[in-house]
């Protein structure tokens, strides 16, 4: 709390310093705002303390809209605010409907690329659903976890593909194999989320020695 209050301190003394979405993102990286929401509880300075967390972001438009950086950076802080505001609904006056409707967005892709039983094939990810999933990695970090480790130990991706000898309506069922992560998509995940990797890996290797 003492650091929130001394760099908006900062920020509202000269409009230039600490406005802008790297700090937001670098705050989602160190803070939990569940952890901060329960743990001031019924304190009075909750919503003051919110306010400060929510005010550092600065909306820029990105020259390329598809670029996983941009969009990690875009929507950080439109996440950030869905989730506090989930969490404590008095601070809706710090929000505005673009932050909202940006922060569902990635809850629609979520749902959209998580739903059913085929596993998410991280190694063919287009750059959008690296970035997208990127910031799911700092707003549900757990169900992020949980998609990579089915990534991990599964035994495959199954696909089912024409076959140069088969008749136009029928297909042929192969298994891809499955292959580590690339660095370019770990290189954005939340350290909060490599956390969980480690430790749930850690078990898995583990778990029968």
């Amino acid at each position: 709390m003492k650091y929130l209050k001394d760099d908006a301190g900062r920020r509202d003394g000269d409009q230039h310093i600490l406005r802008t979405n790297h700090v937001t993102w670098l705050l989602a990286q160190i803070i939990r705002v569940e952890l901060v929401m329960n743990a001031l509880n019924t304190d009075s300075r909750k919503v003051e303390t919110t306010r400060k967390i929510l005010s550092f972001h600065k909306e820029d438009r990105s020259s390329d809209p598809n670029n996983p950086q941009s969009i990690l950076l875009d929507f950080i802080s439109s996440c950030q605010n869905l989730r506090i505001w989930s969490l404590n609904t008095s601070t809706r006056e710090y929000l505005n409907n673009e932050q909202l409707q940006k922060g569902k967005q990635i809850d629609e892709w979520w749902r959209q690329v998580s739903k059913g039983e085929r596993i998410m094939d991280y190694m063919n990810m287009d750059e959008r659903s690296i970035g997208m999933f990127w910031v799911v990695s700092y707003t549900m970090a757990q169900p992020a976890c949980e998609t990579v480790m089915n990534w991990l130990t599964s035994a495959g991706v199954t696909e089912i593909l024409p076959g140069p000898n088969l008749q136009p309506n029928e297909r042929l069922m192969v298994m891809q194999e499955v292959s580590p992560l690339p660095i370019s998509l770990l290189s954005g995940f939340s350290i909060n989320l490599c956390l969980k990797l480690a430790n749930q890996m850690e078990e898995s290797m583990f778990l029968d020695r």
